[in-house]
């Protein structure tokens, strides 16, 4: 019976996945035949992955997320009980690594992420190097959103870290931020320099577990 749960858990939790990029397509008014090109899938995988009906790796949730010019978190919806879908328990020596300039990438208009230490197949966090693009909230667009907490460092340069319902915070080399990535935020260049930050994504549950590698 406990493993039923976990399997229901799990699919779920797939379900909830392609629930949001269906959204985020509807909400950016891509068709699936657009989105599919875009990111170098089938039509027919793309509906498969919105229904529900097949496991995402992450290297697609990442370039669906670039696709969509959103953060992976925004993709993976929260799981009620990770330990329950892996079906045992997390294994106790667990290790990533990413060598200097060798993470996955993605870029848009106004950011440039880098992925980094993304090869646990189970995880509640995502790491990225992430330089800043954009000059002015105009040039960002729409505030980010998505599920968790989120936190970065600022690595060189500066930034103006625009939220919901705060002022604006200037940033400077060294400074560092956390907060509910619910809340609506947005990050600025300020001077001529591209900024870097080092920023992590806290995801509720342990969505690593419903990811195939």
């Amino acid at each position: 019976m406990a493993r039923a749960t976990g399997m229901g858990t799990a699919m779920d939790h797939i379900r909830a996945i392609g629930q949001n990029i269906r959204r985020q397509r509807k909400i950016r008014g891509l068709t699936l035949t657009q989105l599919a090109a875009t990111v170098g899938l089938s039509q027919a995988t793309l509906s498969k992955i919105e229904n529900g009906q097949t496991r995402l790796n992450y290297d697609n949730v990442k370039r669906l997320a670039a696709g969509l010019e959103t953060p992976v978190a925004t993709l993976l919806g929260p799981e009620a009980d990770g330990a329950a879908a892996l079906g045992n328990r997390f294994p106790v020596a667990r290790r990533a690594f990413t060598a200097s300039g060798a993470g996955s990438r993605h870029e848009t208009d106004r950011l440039v992420f880098e992925a980094l230490c993304d090869d646990l197949k189970v995880t509640s966090n995502v790491y990225f190097r992430v330089g800043v693009l954009a000059r002015s909230l105009e040039q960002f667009g729409a505030l980010s959103r998505h599920p968790g907490e989120e936190f970065f460092t600022v690595l060189r340069g500066a930034i103006c870290f625009h939220s919901e319902y705060y002022k604006d915070l200037p940033m400077q080399t060294g400074d560092s931020v956390c907060f509910d990535a619910m809340m609506g935020h947005a990050y600025v260049a300020v001077g001529d320099e591209t900024p870097e930050l080092l920023m992590v994504n806290t995801l509720p549950g342990h969505v690593g577990a419903t990811l195939k590698k």
